[in-house]
C-alpha cells in the first residue's frame, strides 16, 4: 500500500490493470490447459481402450495354449520398430509382441492369471521412455478357462507432445491477449484522466497570473470539484486585498501618529531642547521602520503562497536603480546590469521592491565608484541575483549579525538596522534565502535566491 500511495493515479490505475491482466492470464491459463489435459487424457485413454478390445477380439489361441492373431492388428503405428506404440498378450504359456516392440518384453509386474481384472491404466519405463499403459485381463473364450492380459503401452511423449503444443499455443494466445488489455488500459486510463490533465493546466496558468480561475468544461463528477476550487480561489483572493487594505489602514494611521509626534519633536528641537529632540525623532524614525517592516512581512506572509503572484526581476529593477541614481547622483556610481534570466519569480512586486530598494540602498550608500548587478538561474528552480559593491566591506563575523532585527554593524552609519533583516525575511517568507560574501571589488556581496516560475 505504501507504494501505491507515492505513485501518481495515473500510474495507480495502469499497475492496478497490469497486476490484474496479469493475474487473470495466469489463471485463466492454468483454468484452460488443466481442461485441455483431462480432455485430451481422457480422449486418449478411450483410443487406446479401443486398441485393447480390437486387440482381445483378433487374439486366438490354439489347443496347446498358443497364441496368435486371427487378422492383422488395423494401426500400422504398432508394425514400426521403436514408434512408441507397442502391445503385448500374455498368457500364462505364450507371449505375443508387436513388431514395434523388435521382440522385447514390456518391464509389467507379474500379476495372477486366475482372475477377471477390469481395465485400468498405470506408468512403465517402456523401451523408448516413459510409457502410458493400459491393460485388461480376461479369458480366452467361455469354452476354455486359460487366461490372458492384453497390454498396450504408449510412449508418454506422444501425449506431452500434445499438450506441449496446445500449451505454448494458448500461452502466446494470453501473451497477446494480455498486452492487448494492458495497452487498452493504458489508453482507457489516459482517456478518463484527461480532464485532471486540463485541470493541471489550468491550474498552471492562474499561478502564472495568466488566468484568475478554472475555465472550460469538464465532466459532471469534476464539475463540483471544479466550482468549489473556484470559490476558494476567489475567497483567498478577496482575503488577501482585505488584509492587503487593513494592513495600509493601519500603517496609515500609526504614521500618521508617528508624523506628529516627529512634529513636536522638531518643535522642542526649537524650544532649545536639542537632545530630547533628537531621541524621539531617532525613535521616532526606528519606530516608523518597524512598522513599514511588520507591514511588509505581513504582506508577504498573505502573498507568499497565493497563485498567480508574479513579477518580472527585469521590470521591477530597473526603475529601482534609476532611482537610486537619481537619489546618490552626487556619488556618480555607475551601475552595470547582467540579466541572464528572463523567468518570471513567484514574488509579488511590491514586496520585490520592498527588496531591491533595501539592498540597492545598502550598496549606494557604501559604493565608492560602481555596483554589478548579475541575474542568473540556478538549480532548484531559483534565480540568483548578486550585487557587488566596491565600498569597505564587512569582515566575516559580521555576515550575520546585521540580519538581526535593529542592528547595525556600523553604529555611525544612520538608519534603524533594519534594511537587511527585512530583506531576508521577505526573501525567506518567498521560499528563497539570501547570504552575504566578500565581492570582487572587496566590497560586499549580497546574493538572493528567488524562487522561478515553472514551465
Amino acid at each position: 500500500m505504501r507504494l501505491f500511495s507515492k505513485m501518481s493515479l495515473r500510474r495507480r490505475m495502469i499497475t492496478a490493470s497490469v497486476l490484474w491482466v496479469v493475474i487473470g492470464s495466469l489463471l485463466g491459463y492454468g483454468l484452460l490447459s488443466s481442461v485441455f489435459y483431462n480432455h485430451v487424457s481422457k480422449q486418449f485413454f478411450d483410443e487406446v481402450i479401443q486398441h485393447v478390445y480390437e486387440l482381445e477380439n483378433i487374439t486366438a489361441v490354439d489347443e496347446n495354449g498358443q497364441l496368435s492373431l486371427a487378422s492383422e492388428y488395423s494401426d500400422a503405428k504398432y508394425n514400426i520398430p521403436n514408434s512408441g506404440y507397442y502391445w503385448e498378450v500374455r498368457t500364462a504359456n505364450s507371449i505375443l509382441l508387436s513388431p514395434s516392440l523388435n521382440g522385447r518384453h514390456l518391464q509389467m509386474a507379474d500379476e495372477p492369471f486366475d482372475r477377471e481384472v477390469a481395465i485400468h491404466h498405470h506408468k512403465i519405463t517402456g523401451p523408448t521412455g516413459p510409457s502410458l499403459v493400459v491393460e485388461k485381463s480376461t479369458h480366452i473364450s467361455p469354452l476354455n478357462n486359460i487366461p490372458k492380459r492384453i497390454i498396450i503401452a504408449v510412449d508418454s511423449k506422444h501425449l506431452d507432445a500434445m499438450i506441449g503444443d496446445f500449451n505454448s499455443i494458448l500461452a502466446w494466445a494470453f501473451v497477446v491477449l494480455a498486452l492487448t488489455m494492458i495497452l487498452a488500459a493504458a489508453l482507457l486510463t489516459s482517456f478518463a484522466l484527461q480532464p485532471f490533465k486540463r485541470l493541471s493546466d489550468e491550474f498552471k496558468n492562474i499561478w502564472a497570473g495568466k488566468t484568475k480561475k478554472l475555465e472550460g468544461q469538464y465532466p459532471k463528477e469534476v464539475t463540483p470539484l471544479v466550482r468549489e476550487l473556484n470559490t476558494l480561489i476567489q475567497t483567498s483572493d478577496d482575503m488577501l486585498k482585505r488584509a492587503r487594505a487593513q494592513a495600509g489602514n493601519l500603517a496609515h494611521g500609526l504614521k500618521g501618529s508617528l508624523a506628529i509626534i516627529t512634529d513636536e519633536g522638531y518643535k522642542l528641537k526649537d524650544d532649545g531642547l536639542e537632545q530630547s529632540s533628537s531621541t524621539i525623532i531617532k525613535q521616532c524614525t526606528i519606530m516608523e521602520r518597524h512598522i513599514d517592516h511588520q507591514i511588509a512581512r505581513a504582506r508577504a506572509s498573505a502573498a507568499a503562497h497565493m497563485p498567480g503572484i508574479v513579477s518580472n526581476l527585469e521590470d521591477v529593477l530597473r526603475p529601482i536603480v534609476k532611482a537610486m541614481e537619481q537619489l546618490h547622483r552626487d556619488k556618480n556610481i555607475k551601475v552595470h546590469i547582467d540579466i541572464a534570466s528572463h523567468k518570471p519569480v513567484t514574488v509579488d512586486a511590491i514586496d520585490l521592491s520592498e527588496i531591491l530598494g533595501n539592498i540597492l540602498d545598502n550598496a549606494f550608500k557604501v559604493a565608492v565608484r560602481e555596483i554589478n548587478i548579475v541575474a542568473r538561474d540556478v538549480e532548484g528552480g531559483q534565480i540568483s541575483l548578486r550585487v557587488d559593491d566596491d565600498g569597505p566591506g564587512l569582515p566575516p563575523e559580521a555576515y550575520e549579525v546585521v540580519f538581526d532585527l535593529g542592528t547595525r554593524w556600523d553604529e555611525t552609519t544612520a538608519g534603524g538596522g533594519l534594511g537587511l533583516a527585512i530583506v531576508r525575511e521577505l526573501v525567506q517568507l518567498y521560499g528563497g534565502n539570501c547570504r552575504l560574501d566578500k565581492s570582487p571589488k572587496n566590497g560586499l556581496r549580497i546574493e538572493i535566491f528567488l524562487p522561478a516560475l515553472n514551465g
